[in-house]
């Protein structure tokens, strides 16, 4: 044995559900490359504390780029999916490309950045 780990062929990876895939040795390839290109650091506020690699799409599931992975802190996933930590009277505007949370905090700080060609609001992942 050459310490390389078994790599799953694409119609393995494709056949499993997302919870399996995560356990792939593929991912964990996928992780560590994308953790390595960010520096172990969430994109969005810079924390190494508690940092998770987001998928930006899942077209590419079982054969992912560097464009396809991002790494985010737990508090900034968390914004992302669930909106979770906005206060319940803040305005949630969703991102056109992923349907992510568009923090409303750095519309102001952003300005014109966060708005499409067509008019559309972005998210901080879909930016980078």
């Amino acid at each position: 044995m050459n310490g390389i780990p078994n790599i799953e062929s694409i119609e393995e990876l494709n056949a499993m559900t997302y919870s399996e895939y995560l356990q792939s040795n593929w991912w964990g390839i996928v992780r560590q490359r994308t953790l390595n290109q960010w520096h172990g650091k969430c994109v969005l506020c810079n924390t190494e504390k508690d940092v998770h690699v987001h998928h930006r799409t899942y077209v590419n599931r079982g054969k992912e780029d560097s464009t396809d992975v991002i790494v985010l802190c737990k508090i900034c996933h968390g914004k992302h999916h669930f909106s979770l930590l906005l206060p319940d009277d803040e305005k949630i505007y969703r991102c056109d490309k992923c349907n992510g949370v568009v923090d409303s905090h750095n519309l102001a700080a952003y300005g014109n950045d966060r708005v499409s060609d067509r008019g559309k609001m972005i998210c901080e992942m879909c930016m980078i």
